[in-house]
């Protein structure tokens, strides 16, 4: 028995590698990779250690409690994405590493257990990406035909990992286009939705990928697979009975963020029989509330301009503001929608060296702040919670000074997140290994 391990407690760990040929698989030749931090997550997600591959590309975490967890992995060198997952029969020899997520699935360890045969092979490839268009289908065939040129904006649209992990969100421009970037090799697929009432989604896959539309009767689209560096241009939408003539000709609508309220002005170059304007709020870009009213000028064939303050805006989400243009029979068209965040109060820190190799020293200026707890958090360029710290603040002196202990950080970029009470700031971190 290795001393250091107890019989009532389990070991996990192994190997990462450079998958040269891409197999997925430990094939003679191919190196080890050192220097890549690798963290242990309990059932929770919470990170209960972290360690570093050596020089061989091994790593170990000893003495685990009896229990489920997962493995996460960080990349070095940059660009590095994890290799195919469970590749041919042996556990010993492949890699456990999914693509999307950088986590292995969940491994449960009774007292006594070692487990070393969570691999994980790492492989250089150009990041991929997906686009196209939502269209107004005017015929309702499903086929975008050149004269239906027309986008649809303000649809909501989510890439998911084919395993339900939502990965990205936007919404649709002015002229219905999406596009998400820097996407690793993988399987995707996408949902539409915020659409305008008494519309709905064309007929799904009458045509070529290049010209019908993907989405089902629910806005999802079917699983599509991006390959390393492919840009995918054919995942296109189209939308039946959408009406782009607006009650008013609409010439802008945007947002403003004040300092005690969001602003939101839009001007119009006629009004026909107009009504008024409703002015709906989402935190969620797609569950709309009416928030307020204006009165529209009614009949009008020259420019006319309104305003509207939200005092009641919601902090550190995104607030998506449109417009319901309504007619005086009642009829009515909605907007495009503008999407403002207001973060909280700003906190003012500085930090050095920088970049940093084994120790940080954080200088908090406590001016005109109220709470003394502070939480710091470490967050990877994936957006994924390395470390969290807590800390006092003494807001009787001008400055808090702190220094943490990252020599458990692989080289690359982080960022450093800094929250006291209902303050906060964010900054970049870079980790430089010598």
């Amino acid at each position: 028995m290795d001393a250091g391990f107890f019989s009532n407690n389990a070991m996990l760990g192994n190997y990462v590698w450079m998958d040269d040929n891409s197999d997925g698989i430990q094939d003679a030749g191919e190196a080890p990779i050192s220097g890549v931090t690798v963290f242990l997550y309990d059932a929770s997600g919470n990170i209960v250690a972290s360690t570093v591959t050596d020089a061989n590309g091994y790593y170990n975490f000893a003495n685990v409690l009896p229990g489920t967890y997962t493995v996460g992995f960080t990349t070095t060198p940059s660009g590095a994405v994890p290799t195919n997952l469970d590749a041919g029969g042996n556990d010993g020899m492949d890699s456990d590493v999914n693509v999307i997520t950088f986590r292995s699935a969940p491994i449960t360890l009774a007292a006594g257990d070692v487990n070393l045969t969570v691999d994980a092979g790492l492989v250089i490839e150009p990041l991929a990406s997906v686009s196209d268009v939502v269209w107004d289908d005017e015929d309702g065939d499903g086929i975008q035909d050149p004269e239906e040129t027309v986008g649809v904006p303000g649809v909501l649209v989510e890439l998911y990992a084919a395993d339900g992990t939502l990965v990205a969100t936007t919404i649709t421009d002015g002229n219905g286009q999406y596009q998400f970037n820097n996407l690793p090799s993988g399987d995707y697929y996408l949902e539409f939705s915020n659409l305008a009432p008494g519309t709905s989604f064309s007929p799904q896959n009458v045509g070529s990928d290049s010209s019908d539309s993907e989405a089902d009767a629910g806005g999802a689209t079917g699983t599509f697979t991006l390959n390393p560096g492919e840009h995918n241009s054919s995942m296109d939408i189209g939308i039946v009975n959408f009406n782009p003539v607006l009650p008013v000709e609409l010439i802008e609508f945007r947002g403003q963020i004040k300092t005690d309220h969001n602003y939101l002005t839009w001007s119009t170059a006629t009004e026909i029989n107009t009504e008024r304007f409703e002015i709906e709020r989402s935190i969620n870009g797609n569950d709309f509330s009416q928030i307020g009213e204006v009165k529209a000028n009614g009949n009008s064939s020259s420019l006319s301009q309104y305003d509207f303050k939200d005092v009641d805006y919601v902090i550190n989400q995104p607030n998506y503001y449109r417009l319901k243009i309504v007619d005086e029979d009642n009829t009515f068209e909605y907007s495009n929608v503008v999407v403002l965040k207001r973060d909280k109060t700003q906190l003012s820190f500085s930090y050095f060296p920088n970049p940093v190799h084994d120790q940080i020293t954080i200088q908090l200026n406590n001016e005109s702040l109220t709470g003394e707890d502070m939480e710091i958090k470490i967050i990877d360029v994936l957006g994924r919670t390395i470390k969290v710290y807590s800390a006092g603040v003494d807001t009787d002196d001008v400055i808090t000074e702190i220094k943490l202990d990252l020599s458990y950080l692989a080289s690359g970029n982080y960022m450093i997140h800094i929250t006291v009470d209902d303050s906060f700031v964010t900054k970049k971190l870079t980790v430089t290994r010598p």
